[in-house]
């Protein structure tokens, strides 16, 4: 009886001993795997079950959200896209119904990225469908490539609206998380954009004193708010060419 006994708690012993090592086993291996792989963040390509194939095939470790020398990378949700120019013209209504980026039609995620002229910082109101980050920013580098259009910004938010009782599509874009400068094939400085921007603003202040005083100090409220969005040196050195 006894020998049954020790027998039997060994046998408890050892699967307590056993329990406790595959559980602190787990949990080291899901915080080594959580340091190695973070959750994705929003419109990391890491975050689409279709883009499984691609990051075992390996594309994936190519891309970066972030601007490399100043390039930013093709996105490798174009990279099994047919070339742009068999690409159809993105529409604002789709894109927006869908909630589909408007470079590569795949689901947007949390964040939202509009390509815009500066003083669009100024009145929030656009007709450019939405993108991921990284597709917004690579389209800004094309349209560089193929035309001298000035200043442009990439405005990256979490939200934007549908302008109500307008007589076509218009988005009023949220709050901004990001915004990045672009002139002349590189990343633009903080005097090119002020440039920029001012030799826009004699129009919006052309209408608003067409309409009143209210909507001229409105426009100055909404003009010193955009500046906030400036690149912060004023003649910083070049940060990288796009093309």
């Amino acid at each position: 009886m006894n020998t049954l006994g020790y027998i039997g708690s060994a046998i408890v012993a050892l699967g307590s001993v056993a329990w406790t090592l595959t559980t602190v086993a787990g949990r080291f291996d899901h915080a080594f795997d959580s340091n190695l792989n973070p959750p994705a963040p929003a419109n990391d390509d890491r975050a689409l079950p279709e883009a499984r194939s691609r990051r075992a095939s390996g594309l994936g470790s190519a891309m970066s959200m972030l601007l490399r020398n100043g390039v930013p990378a093709v996105p490798v949700r174009l990279r099994a896209q047919p070339p742009a120019t068999e690409l159809p013209s993105p529409d604002l209504a789709a894109c927006h119904y869908y909630k589909r980026c408007a470079v590569c039609g795949e689901p947007l995620g949390q964040y939202k990225a509009f390509v815009l002229r500066p003083t669009a910082a100024v009145s929030r109101i656009c007709v450019v469908p939405p993108a991921h980050q990284d597709c917004a920013k690579f389209k800004a580098a094309c349209l560089m490539g193929n035309s001298d259009v000035g200043v442009l910004m990439v405005w990256v938010t979490r939200s934007y609206e549908v302008v109500p009782g307008a007589d076509t599509i218009q988005l009023h874009i949220g709050e901004a998380e990001q915004v990045f400068w672009y002139f002349d094939n590189r990343c633009a400085t903080r005097d090119e954009v002020r440039e920029s921007f001012e030799s826009e603003l004699p129009a919006l202040y052309e209408q608003a004193h067409a309409s009143g005083e209210q909507a001229v100090l409105e426009l100055d409220t909404m003009v010193a708010r955009a500046s906030r969005f400036f690149p912060r040196h004023s003649a910083a050195v070049n940060v990288g060419q796009l093309s």
